[in-house]
């Protein structure tokens, strides 16, 4: 096998039949392959990603519905539901739940009432965290709230915004001597409070709450999204190599007529080195995309297009090559040219010259 580096590409070898028991010269038949060009792989490997996307989405939502109406998962979520009402960070708004922060920003209230609606959850909060974590873990988050309002950098102007009060609920109050306004207490002390230090005790604190959510991420990220991501590549990825054998072609190939061979026999590719083409491709380089930077594609792409045989990572890995099958057919064996050649009522195999394919 030989490749040309011309304006078009040429996979090239000869295949001789093996006659038994005849001394006469036999005849070689001549192959060549025109490499595919890159921009037709380019658009082939589109289309079969943008089938895939939609195959993943659509079995996604499929295995997502199954998962969910389970009745473990129900169990789970109701458990995780009631929690997270239980606990005063989250609404309840249009059937759906919503931390208390996004939503008290989302209304168009004074922001006295923001303050005190924020105020009022923090000591549902606390109080919340006495019934269920008991007395030890409620002081915890108690101090913890006092220990941030009454910190040296929780000042506005040069002045403290809280000051103690132990005849308060929480042990502190609003210092009369700072000038900040309830947007200033709310922005700086309330909604932050809420979003990085009771969301944080509720997720890590709570008992219940960490075990249901774990639960349910694991199923999203375990079971969900792995059988959603496999079964749609074998769709879109491997079954059509079983559909399209000659040339191992998924859709895209098969709409630009693109094929593979094997550069060591310049026949078919065996179904052994096309499921391996797929488990390195669709493990090696898009499933680690996502956490890599593409880099697993780019490094791929840029083999496709620049190296001296023009082939992406896979491919070099199997000995494989990507060809037009617009121009040749792609053989499963020898014998099969062997009888197409000896056909009399078929025209000979006709293998366009090299010169007339780089005009």
């Amino acid at each position: 096998m030989s490749i040309e580096d011309e304006k078009v590409e040429v996979v090239s070898g000869q295949l001789t039949p093996i006659e038994k028991h005849v001394e006469t010269p036999v005849k070689k038949i001549e192959i060549h392959y025109v490499r595919a060009l890159f921009h037709r792989r380019v658009l082939a490997n589109l289309i079969d990603f943008l089938l895939f996307i939609v195959a993943f989405l659509s079995l996604f939502m499929l295995v997502r519905y199954i998962v969910t109406s389970t009745p473990e998962y129900k169990v789970k979520e109701d458990e995780l539901s009631r929690l997270r009402l239980d606990s005063s960070l989250y609404v309840e708004v249009n059937e759906e739940q919503q931390d208390i922060v996004t939503y008290l920003n989302s209304q168009d209230i004074a922001a006295s009432e923001k303050y005190n609606r924020g105020y009022s959850t923090i000591e549902e909060f606390i109080s919340f965290a006495y019934l269920k974590g008991g007395n030890e873990l409620g002081d915890e988050i108690l101090e913890n709230f006092q220990n941030c309002m009454l910190d040296e950098n929780m000042t506005f102007e040069g002045q403290q915004m809280y000051i103690s009060d132990l005849a308060s609920s929480l042990g502190i109050k609003r210092n009369p001597d700072c000038k900040a306004n309830y947007q200033e207490y709310y922005n700086r002390a309330i909604s932050p409070y809420i979003d990085e230090q009771c969301q944080g005790y509720l997720v890590s604190s709570i008992p219940g709450y960490f075990e249901n959510t774990k639960y349910i991420s694991n199923m999203l990220i375990f079971v969900e999204l792995p059988i959603s991501y496999c079964i749609g590549g074998i769709l879109i990825y491997l079954i059509p190599t079983l559909i399209f054998r000659r040339g191992r072609k998924t859709i895209g190939k098969a709409i630009y007529k693109i094929g593979l061979v094997d550069s060591t026999t310049l026949l078919n590719p065996k179904f052994s080195k096309s499921l391996a083409r797929f488990a390195i491709f669709f493990f090696a380089e898009l499933l680690l995309a996502p956490f890599t930077l593409c880099i697993p594609f780019i490094i791929s792409v840029s083999l496709m297009g620049f190296s001296k045989k023009r082939q992406g990572f896979p491919d070099y890995l199997l000995n494989l090559q990507e060809v037009d099958n617009s121009r040749e057919k792609i053989y499963f064996s020898k014998n099969e040219i062997i009888v197409e050649s000896m056909n009399s009522n078929k025209k000979p195999v006709d293998f366009e010259p090299i010169s007339r394919l780089d005009k």
